[in-house]
């Protein structure tokens, strides 16, 4: 059996709160990379529509609605069309993992993959990373992929 290229899968989503179970997914971003992040071999970017009536703001998510209300994302998955749900986002990501999986062997990359993946990270104030950002998902993509690129630079000893 021939092995597949190792390939780094860079993940993120900007969402209204840390419960996968009761607060909204806004955007969904993907980008698969060689090893180094040098090359860029696919990109998968969705706007996810809110469902009507379910956007409520309480307490605990004032600070993702100010920072996606300064950002522009809240406007644009408000007005996304064509609209995108989460479960059609879901599906999407899904269909676009599986495929690159069949021709790489794909490691999972970002600056808080386990808070993409399943919204687990309890305690932890997305928003206060010590990044500066803009909060849309591939501009922290591009961002922990210059992040990548000085590290290994910096390991092998060369000036970035």
């Amino acid at each position: 059996m021939t092995s597949r290229p190792d390939m780094l899968l860079w993940m993120d989503v900007e969402t209204m709160g840390l419960d996968p179970d009761t607060d909204i997914l806004l955007e969904i971003g993907m980008q698969c990379t060689s090893m180094d992040a040098s090359e860029t071999i696919d990109t998968l970017h969705r706007i996810i529509s809110p469902d009507k009536g379910r956007l409520t703001i309480g307490e605990r998510e004032v600070t993702a609605f100010e920072c996606h209300a300064a950002n522009g994302l809240l406007r644009e998955a408000l007005e996304a069309y064509p609209s995108c749900d989460r479960q059609s986002a879901a599906n999407m990501a899904g269909k676009f993992v599986a495929g690159l999986a069949q021709r790489f062997t794909l490691h999972p990359a970002g600056s808080n993959v386990a808070f993409d993946l399943d919204w687990q990270t309890v305690g932890r104030d997305p928003y206060d990373s010590g990044h500066t950002s803009t909060h849309r998902v591939m501009d922290c993509i591009d961002r922990d992929i210059r992040d990548y690129m000085a590290m290994l630079a910096q390991v092998r000893g060369v000036v970035v």
